[in-house]
């Protein structure tokens, strides 16, 4: 079966049976663990996933130490917004341990970095300035330059890490920024001013 089929099948799942079928993967094929965290993102994203759904999703996190996976289901906590807030903690360390070595690694820490201004708190916070105060540094999501395996170019992912940073701060600092439901292309172009065109690389970022 192909992976975009599969993933339909998991979207077409109540949430209840969506979760069912995350465990078994989490058990029995981890390897593919992705597709069903991707349905979860989505319908966290749709409004679909009700709030008692957040420890699960929490202990999930924690657990996998899957890159995709990690950032999925950053996402569908972030849906939650501020409410999610328990899971900033451990999203914290997940971020601390990412590897950037390739495009999926370095969207995947992107990703997690807005997922966690959206959670907030003091874990959150501490985060961020961890980062910050490493700009005069190498930040770790450009320490793997010469490893590198991916296409965006190293100048790029210096400036949209930097970007980033910027933006997550202001998030972050925002007394409820509400809660993430956009895909992140979505979200830099309603950031962006009008005329500012998107890079050819950054247009199937989910």
């Amino acid at each position: 079966m192909s992976e975009a089929r599969l993933l339909a099948q998991c979207e077409s799942l109540d949430w209840q049976s969506l979760l069912r079928v995350f465990a078994q993967f989490m058990r029995d094929v981890p390897e593919q663990l992705d597709l069903p965290a991707k349905a979860i993102r989505n319908k966290a994203r749709a409004g679909e996933l009700p709030e008692d759904v957040i420890p699960l999703l929490t202990t999930s996190l924690m657990t996998t130490k899957n890159t995709t996976v990690i950032v999925e289901l950053a996402k569908a906590l972030a849906a939650f917004g501020r409410k999610a807030q328990v899971a900033a903690p451990i999203l914290a360390d997940k971020l601390r341990a990412m590897v950037v070595s390739d495009d999926a690694d370095f969207w995947a820490f992107d990703g997690s970095l807005y997922a966690i201004a959206y959670l907030g708190g003091e874990h959150a916070e501490t985060y961020l300035k961890e980062l910050e105060e490493e700009q005069e540094r190498m930040p770790p999501v450009l320490r793997s330059e010469d490893l590198y395996q991916g296409t965006i170019p190293f100048e790029d992912r210096e400036g949209l890490f930097y970007d980033t940073l910027e933006r997550v701060r202001g998030i972050l600092e925002s007394e409820d920024p509400g809660v993430w439901r956009q895909r992140r292309t979505d979200l830099e172009t309603t950031q962006a001013a009008p005329s500012k065109a998107l890079p050819a690389w950054l247009a199937s970022v989910s």
